[in-house]
């Protein structure tokens, strides 16, 4: 299986996000972070300017972003987004007014993420289930599923979760979760996450995409 990787972008300015966008290669998505705005970036731009399937994030601070709106602008941005023509919008399993907003996102012909993010752990595979569970029955078109690793050990929920649910996006954080964000579009997840160069990770663990790319080179792996 070929892996796919997202490019994730922190979002400052238009003119920084647009000269990444034209240098950071060839990847198979670009993530948008527009909660990194410090000021304002018109999603139509950002389109104009890449023929690369894009999502758009607006991050809320509870699930480790820097979003300062309030829920329902905060979500709308992403709804714009996808008007805009990005092809997936993501939104927290938290957001008050998720079921809206993935109305929203279908509406404009856009795919949705459903995306939840443990910052102090790795939930154990019951309570993956029950977001998982949760997330599909509110619409979901991809699931992400993220937390913390401690240990190694700890990056086989992912892997595990994605071998009974692929096709949906789950690896961990930090530097011991380098390992699921590797294998897990090689079990069946439907892409994982690098970062356009050092300095520029919106996580804590994320290599960048020559980095990700040279890995599975390494391993054989078509690419």
């Amino acid at each position: 299986m070929r892996p796919r990787i997202c490019v994730a972008i922190p979002a400052y300015t238009i003119n920084q996000t647009l000269k990444t966008l034209k240098r950071i290669g060839s990847p198979d998505l670009v993530e948008i972070r527009f909660d990194y705005r410090k000021e304002e970036i018109p999603p139509q731009t950002v389109r104009h300017e890449t023929e690369t399937p894009l999502i758009a994030t607006n991050r809320a601070r509870g699930q480790g972003g820097y979003a300062v709106e309030d829920e329902v602008s905060r979500v709308r941005l992403v709804a714009e987004a996808c008007d805009a023509g990005f092809e997936y919008g993501d939104v927290e399993l938290s957001s008050g007014i998720l079921c809206t907003a993935l109305q929203r996102i279908r509406e404009a012909g856009s795919t949705s993420i459903v995306s939840h993010h443990d910052h102090t752990r790795t939930p154990p595979a019951s309570e993956l289930e029950c977001k998982h569970d949760v997330a599909k029955k509110a619409g979901a078109d991809i699931v992400k599923l993220v937390g913390a690793v401690q240990g190694y050990q700890d990056n086989l929920q992912y892997l595990e979760y994605l071998s009974r649910h692929p096709g949906n996006v789950s690896f961990g954080m930090g530097a011991n979760g380098t390992l699921s964000r590797i294998m897990s579009p090689l079990v069946g997840g439907a892409f994982t996450y690098a970062s356009a160069e050092h300095g520029m990770e919106s996580a804590s663990g994320q290599l960048t995409l020559v980095e990700m790319l040279c890995l599975y080179k390494a391993m054989g792996v078509r690419i």
